[in-house]
């Protein structure tokens, strides 16, 4: 068995490809026989190190992508088979509970791929498509209490802008705070909307401190300053950082569930056309309510609430996972290209999706979202037996 520098050095040279197809046979094969905490470490620290841009489609599991990735390596470099036996001794599992060995392929097979074989990935997609792009700035806009909409997408960091008695101002980092220019003009009754649009994310910092992340197409009804009650109203999804008061409780509301907290770190999701709302639990201790019931979470629990029957189920889930697009990835869990295509659409201005041909593939894992969705299907492409046409807005799935 390899130590460590050994390792991170043969994994340097593959990507180099410096190595015989014989070293790339014994890599592999050592690697199936490795420990699951030293390999993830060592790829880790490959990725990093090599000066690319880490890889854009990261931990992707659906059934025959192993043997698709080793066939595609062994095609390019000579690889005789991998002893099967072997191989399938030991199948750890890494990170989002993926065979360390196929996330490990995945990665090594793409990128041997897209540096060194693949077409550029523009060609990818087919090219009669229209682009749909993602806007290279934050859309966001504040709607003040009087209903008149403010945009802030012309709003530079530090500067500080006031409109009817509102101080909007956009502070380090990017975040948003807003406060009442005269003090004579503070109202607990009145409530401002932050939205932010399609294809966009924000942040905005409360009058108590805290701090909310939205995620695209999301808006959070707030008043600009606190009472002994904090509350907001929540409509889509947003990661909250709760600033602790203990005589002054949080809440949010949403259209099927309100979340109560002292201080603690949590994201709700709540989007009106879905029949689900989700509350996951990063730190603390929160207190789901619906109409019929209510449960108290834990860290690494999450709460998904049913719109209709008010009835609240809880489980653990993967933390990494569940907060994937405040990092820019989209997360898929077992999940059918339709039910993929649906989450690209929050972000990207879908019009449509026509499955022309249907698949049993399914989805786990994140993939890092790009400006362009043709660059983001060309990813899905590569580890699908699927293909994808943009045509006037709307997405065509093929074979």
């Amino acid at each position: 068995m390899m130590n460590t520098e050994d390792l991170k050095s043969r994994l340097e040279k593959y990507f180099k490809n410096e190595l015989s197809k014989e070293e790339v046979k014994q890599l592999l094969l050592t690697l199936e026989e490795s420990d699951e905490a030293i390999v993830g470490g060592v790829i880790d620290d490959v990725l990093t190190t090599i000066n690319w841009s880490r890889i854009d489609v990261l931990d992707f599991k659906k059934k025959g992508v192993f043997d698709r990735v080793r066939a595609e390596i062994a095609g390019m470099s000579g690889v005789d088979n991998l002893n099967e036996e072997r191989a399938a001794k030991r199948h750890f599992r890494f990170k989002y509970g993926i065979p360390a060995a196929a996330v490990l392929l995945i990665a090594l097979g793409l990128i041997f791929y897209m540096k060194r074989e693949a077409p550029p990935m523009s060609r990818v997609v087919q090219q009669d498509q229209q682009e749909i792009t993602l806007l290279p700035y934050t859309v966001a806009t504040l709607i003040l209490e009087n209903g008149k909409p403010i945009s802030l997408d012309d709003l530079e960091e530090g500067q500080v802008r006031e409109v009817d008695g509102v101080r909007i101002e956009k502070r380090k980092g990017g975040r948003f705070y807003f406060a009442y220019a005269n003090a004579s003009l503070h109202s607990l009754a009145k409530r401002q909307v932050f939205k932010t649009a399609k294809g966009s994310s924000a942040e905005i910092i409360l009058a108590d401190g805290s701090v909310v992340k939205l995620n695209s197409a999301s808006s959070l009804s707030f008043p600009l300053i606190f009472d002994n009650t904090r509350q907001v109203d929540l409509n889509g999804e947003a990661y909250f950082e709760i600033a602790h008061n203990r005589d002054a409780p949080f809440r949010v509301k949403t259209n099927t569930s309100e979340i109560q907290v002292l201080g603690t770190k949590f994201n709700a999701s709540a989007y009106p056309e879905e029949l689900n709302s989700e509350v996951t639990l990063s730190e603390g201790s929160v207190l789901v309510s619906s109409k019929k019931t209510h449960v108290r979470l834990m860290p690494g629990e999450q709460a998904i609430v049913n719109s209709k029957s008010g009835d609240i189920v809880s489980r653990t889930v993967n933390l990494e996972e569940m907060m994937a697009w405040k990092d820019g990835y989209f997360r898929f869990t077992d999940q059918s290209i339709k039910q993929v295509l649906y989450e690209l659409s929050k972000w990207y201005d879908i019009k449509g999706v026509e499955i022309l041909s249907e698949s049993s593939d399914r989805f786990s894992g994140s993939v890092r979202r790009s400006q362009k969705l043709s660059d983001l299907l060309g990813q899905l492409e590569r580890i699908s037996s699927l293909k994808f046409k943009i045509v006037e807005g709307r997405v065509r799935v093929m074979k």
